[in-house]
Parts: C-alpha cells; sequence; structure tokens
C-alpha cells in the first residue's frame, strides 16, 4: 500500500473506535424536571436563541442545550428531561415533550396535575 491509503485506513480506524468507545460508555436516561426560566439569547447576526434553566430533584439548577424555537414553557412548569451522560465530555441535557419520566417518580418537585 501506498502512504496515503495507509494514513487513511488508520484515520477510518481510529473514527470507529472512538465511535465503539462512545456508544459503550454513554447513558440517556429521562429525568423529571421543573423549570426556572426560558432565556433570550441575542446574537449579534442570526435568529433569537433560546435556553431553558430547569431545576432537577437535588434542587439543583442545569442548563439544556440552545434551541431556535421559543419554548412554550413557563417558570414552575413540569417537564422531562433527558440526560446523555458521557465519558469525555460534560453531561448534556435536552428538553423533551414526554411526560412518562413522571409515572411513578418519587421526587420533592412538582408533578403535572
Amino acid at each position: 500500500m501506498n502512504r496515503k491509503r495507509t494514513i487513511a485506513l488508520t484515520g477510518a480506524a481510529l473514527l470507529v473506535t472512538l465511535a465503539l468507545i462512545e456508544r459503550a460508555t454513554n447513558s440517556v436516561a429521562l429525568v423529571p424536571a421543573n423549570v426556572i426560566a426560558v432565556n433570550s439569547i441575542v446574537p449579534d447576526a442570526g435568529p433569537d436563541k433560546w435556553q431553558v434553566v430547569f431545576e432537577m430533584s437535588d434542587r439543583n439548577e442545569y442548563t439544556a442545550d440552545v434551541v431556535t424555537t421559543r419554548p412554550l414553557l413557563n417558570a414552575g412548569d413540569p417537564i422531562c428531561v433527558r440526560q446523555h451522560d458521557r465519558s469525555w465530555a460534560a453531561t448534556k441535557f435536552t428538553v423533551t415533550s414526554e411526560t412518562s419520566c413522571w409515572d411513578g417518580a418519587i421526587t420533592p418537585l412538582r408533578a403535572p396535575d
């Protein structure tokens, strides 16, 4: 094989190895939370962005990923958050429209009516 092909195959093998490690060490959980605030982030150029601040049952505040569509949420609303625990990066939170995380949940948070 020539040198370029060897480098390309080595790079592809490295990417596949990293993807397999990520898949093996990544965990995703659906957890209940209450909205604290929905903040507007006005960038210098481009569309407005929105960020949801929420608290989970440990009473700590967390921030969800930035979205470009304003969430129809108010302070105190019960929500379900998808929590992505990753071994190589900070925990990531994504607000979902699901409500199944509240079924049978024992938490000090305000549950949906």
